[in-house]
């Protein structure tokens, strides 16, 4: 799919983020078997088609019309932290939402907007070269993808469940169990503090975002188990995270 925007009013943000982006290392990750296609799913009928701008992270993106979006359920590393990572996960997402793309959005019912203004969403493309015997409103879910090829974490909306949770936690398994992307290099902590009530787990049991009314349930379970239950790592005190080999306690890992 070819690239039909032109350079507009967004086009200095544009480049001072790809001025950015090449001081970015890339990380070596270990190499795993490719799976050879991606999973086809139907989209929906009340799917609101766009065009992708530009991808500004392995997890959100930019459609025309300068409206952010983010990719429901996923938590990919972050480009602009410099965190490990996140150059492959956004070259992954760019792969599968080329600049240009014709690409189709579906909201969840009473979740459409994060803290920083994007749009939470699933996020459909056709690509190119599909099968001709393929349906019309067949697509590749991008969330799906990335979680599945181990470019990020599952992230779950607290106290609530997404009407695809079960296939994107599902996927993170598959990567998981494949020692895929981001899980190649994962070393899961003897134990963690899990709040069930926000789906998060800590590192740290004096972090401030577990709530005053949560602390005498904690619950200590490996991270694995954790993982496997559908918890995200806490963004505050799990940046004192060593799951990633060739990192100390002390080292800001990010993921």
């Amino acid at each position: 799919m070819g690239c039909c925007c032109s350079k507009d009013s967004a086009g200095d943000v544009d480049e001072k983020l790809m001025d950015h982006e090449k001081s970015i290392v890339m990380v070596t990750i270990p190499q795993t078997r490719p799976l050879q296609t991606e999973t086809s799913w139907m989209i929906p009928a009340t799917a609101v088609v766009a065009q992708c701008h530009r991808v500004t992270n392995g997890d959100s993106l930019i459609i025309l019309g300068d409206q952010p979006i983010k990719l429901l359920g996923v938590d990919a590393p972050d480009v602009k932290g410099r965190q490990p990572f996140a150059a492959e996960a956004k070259a992954k997402c760019e792969s599968l939402v080329p600049r240009g793309a014709t690409i189709w959005l579906d909201f969840e019912a009473n979740h459409t907007v994060d803290e920083a203004g994007r749009k939470q969403c699933y996020v459909y493309v056709r690509p190119e070269g599909r099968a001709a015997n393929q349906a019309q409103d067949e697509g590749v879910l991008v969330n799906y993808e990335m979680l599945r090829e181990g470019f990020a974490r599952f992230h779950p909306l607290p106290q609530s469940r997404l009407k695809h949770e079960g296939a994107l936690t599902g996927a993170v398994a598959q990567a998981r169990q494949e020692s895929r992307g981001i899980w190649a290099t994962f070393i899961p902590k003897e134990e963690v503090l899990v709040v069930v009530k926000t789906k998060e787990y800590h590192l740290n049991p004096t972090c401030s975002r577990i709530p005053f009314d949560a602390v005498a349930s904690l619950k200590r379970i490996n991270e694995n188990k954790a993982l496997d239950q559908g918890m995200f790592i806490c963004p505050e005190c799990g940046g004192m995270n060593s799951s990633l080999k060739g990192t100390s306690a002390s080292s800001p890992v990010p993921y």
